[in-house]
């Protein structure tokens, strides 16, 4: 496997998958510095967002609903807070590096240029181009593992560590695609809890980042969920119902895709 793999890999999801794919399309809310907090509240609960931008061009203000909340008569210019550069993101911002801003920031401001695009919240963790960017980062783990196993031992030896059950369902799909003339060997027929049973029973826990094979073993299972959730036309937050779960759990799966691979160089 060429150096270059993984790397060409993540260039290609930051390229084409950036924070302007998940305000693609949205009709920006604003309120007016002008109207009374009831107003405001009302407009907000009717969208269900907590944050709304004031409106103005360009625009440099937004107010919370926890803090219009109450208010009543009172004007939504009183509550109005600048945006600041933490709560901003440029468009062209990658997924990737957009999703790790939002474990530290619930909300944040798309800007082209200096004008405000749009409004990613923790519920845009839903999207499909983040479901496409957390099932790639998951292939990608498998074909790091497979070059881990490969390099670690011989078919013969990887092969026999699998259950008998799982050594006939491996066998019997390998079957099935050399008659369709498919060129691929048995590595290539394994499910990623297989993968990450051969990475576990061949004692490489610590070389994809974790402490021990139990700790290995109980995030198979998480994998494992998160891929078929994606695969049958899930999301992140159907495996993921808590924001928050789901975007450190996007967060393990980079890291540990990540010391994959660079592990499969040094085997």
């Amino acid at each position: 496997m060429a150096k270059n793999g993984p790397d060409a890999m993540a260039t290609i999801a930051d390229e084409l998958l950036t924070a302007a794919e998940l305000v693609r399309g949205q009709e920006l809310m604003t309120v007016r510095a002008e109207v009374s907090a009831a107003q405001a509240c009302a407009q907000l609960d009717e969208v269900g967002f907590d944050v709304a931008p004031i409106t103005s061009v360009p625009i440099r203000q937004f107010v919370r609903r926890d803090e219009l909340a109450g208010a009543k008569d009172e004007l939504v210019g009183a509550f109005a807070r600048d945006i600041s550069d933490a709560e901003r993101l440029p468009e062209s911002t990658p997924l990737s590096e957009t999703l790790r801003a939002l474990k530290r920031q619930p909300y944040l401001f798309v800007q082209h240029r200096q004008h405000v695009t749009g409004l990613i919240t923790h519920a845009d963790i839903g999207q499909q181009p983040v479901n496409l960017l957390v099932l790639g980062t998951i292939l990608s783990f498998e074909s790091a593992l497979d070059a881990l196993i490969q390099g670690e031992a011989p078919e013969e030896e990887w092969f026999k560590v699998l259950s008998e059950s799982r050594q006939e369902a491996v066998e019997s799909i390998f079957r099935q695609r050399q008659q369709a003339n498919i060129e691929l060997g048995r590595i290539n027929c394994l499910s990623v809890s297989d993968r990450i049973d051969i990475a576990r029973k061949l004692h490489l826990s610590d070389r994809l980042g974790f402490s021990s094979a139990r700790e290995l073993k109980t995030w198979k299972e998480q994998v494992r969920d998160l891929r078929d959730t994606l695969a049958h036309g899930g999301t992140v937050l159907d495996a993921f119902p808590e924001p928050d779960d789901a975007l450190a759990g996007i967060e393990q799966l980079s890291h540990v895709a990540a010391r994959s691979w660079a592990s499969s160089f040094r085997g």
